[in-house]
C-alpha cells in the first residue's frame, strides 16, 4: 500500500516539473511554496528562458529571501548582543561577591584616592599667559571672520615663545608649535610685521604650514612624538574647523572624540592646546556643538569694532582661575602686514583705506560681507539687497570684486566671502556711508532753525 508523500515533498516535485519545462503552466498558479523552491533551485541552474513575468516573479522571492536571511542575521546579532551584555553584568557582580575580590579593587582604587590632608599633592597650574591661559589645559579664541583672531592667537605664540610680556601681562617661556591651516601664506608678513613692532626677533615659535587633522590617529601621533621630543609647552590649532575635516562639528559625540584627542596631546607633552575657532551665526559664542565647552579650560571671545582697527578679548570662560579682564589692542599697519599693540599705548596714525570700489560693486561688497564666513552666492547676494531681477549683473559685480582681490571662493561651494581686504573696503564703505548721513542730517538741522 502507498502511502501519502508529505505536502512538502508534493511541492519539491512539482517545483522539479516546472523547472524541466517552464512553459507547461505559469509559475503564479502554483502555491507560495512551490515558488520558493523555484526561486531557490534556479539560482542553481543556467538561464531558463522563461518570460518577463515570471523572471519578475522569481526576483520578488529571492529579495524576500534575501530580507528574511538579514532579519535573521539581525536577530541572531541582538542575541549576541544581549548574552555578551549579560556576561558584562555577570563579571561585573562576580567581582563584587567575594571579600578577596572587594579588598582587591578597593586597594586600586584607593591608590589614587586623597584625603584633605593630601591635597596638597596636586601641583599648581602653571601659567602660560598669567590670568588668561595655563600649561596643560585646553583652550579656545573665537570670533566672527576678520575680527583679527589669528593675530590674537600669533602674538600669545610669540610671547610665550619668547618669554616677553604679552600686553602687561606675564609669561612663562616654552617653545610653541602652531598649526597653520588657514592661510599659511600670509603667515611670514604677519611674523615680521610683530617683530618690526617690537624691535626683536620672534623666537620659540615653530609653524606647521598645514592641517593637522586632530580625528587622525597617525597625524596627531606624529604632532605628539614632535612636540614631546621638541619640549613645545603650547600647541595652537588655527582653525578649529580647518584641523577637525570630516568631523560634524554640531555633533556633539562627533567633537567629543576630537577632545578625547587633544586630551592624549596634553597627557603626554603636559602642552596648553588652543583651538581657533569662528562665531555663531548669533554672535556671542563659538560655533558647533556645545559638549566641547565642559572640556575647555579657558575660553574668548575676540570682537572688533565695526570700522576701526579696535579688537577686544573677552574672557567667556575661566574654569580654574578668575576670568581674565577685557583687554584692548589695536592694530597697526606694520610692513606688509599688521600687528597689535594694546589700546592707547602708543601714537599711531589709524589703519588709512583708500576705497577703490564705488556704486553697485561697493554695494554688492557691503553685500557679500554681511554673510560672514559662510559667503554669499550672486543669488543670496541680490536676494539681501532687494534686486532678484539684477541677479546676472550682480554676478559681473562679484567677477570683478573677486579680479581686484576683495572676495574668495569657498572651497567646495558656488558662494564667495570677502577676503581681509575686502573687509577693510566694505567698513570704510559703512564709515563714509555714516559720516554723510551724520552731514546730511547736521545740514537739516541748520535749515530748520530760525
Amino acid at each position: 500500500m502507498n502511502e501519502e508523500l508529505p505536502q512538502s515533498e508534493i511541492n519539491v516535485q512539482h517545483a522539479l516539473l516546472w523547472l524541466l519545462n517552464p512553459q507547461a503552466a505559469p509559475l503564479e498558479s502554483y502555491n507560495e511554496e512551490v515558488q520558493r523552491y523555484v526561486t531557490a533551485l534556479s539560482a542553481q541552474l543556467p538561464t531558463l528562458g522563461i518570460g518577463d513575468r515570471t523572471e519578475v516573479l522569481i526576483e520578488a522571492h529571492r529579495r524576500e529571501a534575501a530580507e528574511i536571511k538579514a532579519a535573521k542575521e539581525i536577530r541572531s546579532y541582538n542575541r549576541a548582543k544581549e548574552r555578551a551584555a549579560k556576561i558584562d553584568e555577570d563579571e561585573f557582580s562576580s567581582a563584587l561577591e567575594s571579600e578577596e575580590g572587594r579588598a582587591s579593587l578597593a586597594a586600586c582604587f584607593a591608590a589614587d584616592a586623597l584625603s584633605t590632608d593630601t591635597l596638597d599633592s596636586i601641583p599648581d597650574h602653571e601659567p602660560l599667559i598669567a590670568d588668561f591661559i595655563n600649561r596643560d589645559t585646553l583652550s579656545r579664541i573665537f570670533g566672527p571672520p576678520k575680527s583679527l583672531k589669528s593675530f590674537i592667537a600669533l602674538s600669545m605664540a610669540a610671547a610665550i615663545g619668547t618669554g616677553e610680556r604679552w600686553f602687561g601681562y606675564a609669561t612663562n617661556q616654552t617653545p610653541v608649535l602652531y598649526v597653520v591651516a588657514e592661510g599659511a601664506r600670509g603667515i611670514r608678513p604677519r611674523v615680521r610685521a610683530w617683530e618690526e613692532m617690537n624691535g626683536r626677533k620672534m623666537t620659540g615659535v615653530t609653524f606647521y604650514p598645514r592641517a593637522v587633522q586632530i580625528g587622525e590617529d597617525d597625524q596627531m601621533r606624529q604632532l605628539i612624538a614632535y612636540a614631546r621630543q621638541g619640549g613645545y609647552g603650547f600647541v595652537i590649532f588655527d582653525t578649529q574647523a580647518r584641523c577637525t575635516v570630516g568631523h560634524e562639528e554640531n555633533s556633539n559625540s562627533e567633537m567629543g572624540k576630537i577632545v578625547a584627542r587633544l586630551d592624549k596631546l596634553r597627557e603626554h607633552t603636559q602642552a596648553g592646546a588652543m583651538l581657533v575657532h569662528h562665531s555663531g551665526n548669533e554672535g556671542g559664542r563659538a560655533r558647533g556643538a556645545t559638549a566641547i565647552l565642559a572640556a575647555i579650560d579657558s575660553e574668548f571671545e575676540v570682537k572688533r569694532d565695526k570700522g576701526t582697527a579696535r579688537v577686544t578679548v573677552k574672557s567667556v570662560a575661566q574654569k580654574d582661575m578668575a576670568e581674565a579682564p577685557d583687554l584692548a589692542v589695536e592694530a597697526v599697519k606694520t610692513g606688509d602686514s599688521l600687528a597689535l599693540r594694546a589700546a592707547g599705548a602708543f601714537t599711531a596714525e589709524p589703519i588709512s583705506v583708500k576705497i577703490i570700489v564705488t556704486g553697485k560693486q561697493a554695494q554688492t561688497l557691503c553685500g557679500i560681507a554681511e554673510f560672514g564666513e559662510i559667503g554669499a552666492s550672486p543669488t543670496g547676494v541680490a536676494e539681501r539687497l532687494g534686486r532678484k531681477e539684477e541677479r546676472s549683473t550682480i554676478g559681473t559685480h562679484m567677477g570683478a570684486l573677486k579680479r581686484k582681490g576683495l572676495i574668495v571662493k569657498v572651497p567646495n561651494t558656488g558662494r564667495y566671502q570677502v577676503t581681509y581686504e575686502g573687509q577693510q573696503q566694505a567698513d570704510a564703505i559703512a564709515a563714509q556711508a555714516a559720516a554723510l548721513a551724520r552731514e546730511v542730517a547736521a545740514a537739516q538741522l541748520a535749515v530748520g532753525e530760525p
